[in-house]
């Protein structure tokens, strides 16, 4: 489908439901850009974790098979975010301030949740879907680089996520 095209005007539901990008960071200056998955959890408390959504009631393929099918199978060039962030806020939902995000290498994630399956999922009882989840600390003992941001406060591995004012994200 070229992006020209006005049948492109759905290119932004088929990024999200196909590739798992949610938004995009452009370093116009460099002529670069890259996706992002974006997962954002409402309520009280950060639970310090990555989810990824590993069956639905459905049978619908999830995040989980999606992206590893793309990561199995790079020859075949399937598209899939570089970057995922998790948030966490509070309600009320929109409108909640930030409590606690991280962002880590897409690449990293799946390649430590396939190392490390989740043994004790955990289901959304609204809608019945169960996500898999990855502690933050953990996948920074094995290694990955996981940046936070506190609130407003950033604390992030030593600048790989460059922001376009060159300073880290």
């Amino acid at each position: 489908m070229p992006v020209e095209s006005a049948a492109a005007k759905n290119m932004t539901t088929d990024l999200d439901v196909l590739a798992g990008i949610d938004a995009w960071q452009m370093l116009d200056s460099e002529g670069v850009m890259r996706g992002i998955a974006s997962r954002v959890q409402w309520g009280p408390d950060s639970w310090r974790t990555f989810t990824i959504r590993r069956e639905r009631p459905t049978g619908t393929p999830t995040e989980l098979a999606k992206r590893l099918r793309a990561i199995d199978n790079p020859r075949e060039g399937w598209l899939l975010p570089a970057l995922t962030i998790q948030a966490y806020l509070t309600k009320p939902k929109p409108g909640g301030s930030l409590i606690e995000a991280a962002v880590v290498r897409t690449m990293d994630l799946y390649a430590y949740a396939q190392m490390n399956p989740c043994t004790k999922p955990r289901q959304n009882p609204a809608d019945g879907v169960w996500f898999d989840w990855y502690r933050w600390d953990a996948l920074r003992r094995v290694g990955c680089q996981v940046g936070t941001v506190v609130g407003t406060k950033q604390h992030l591995d030593d600048g790989l996520f460059p922001r376009p004012d060159g300073g880290p994200i």
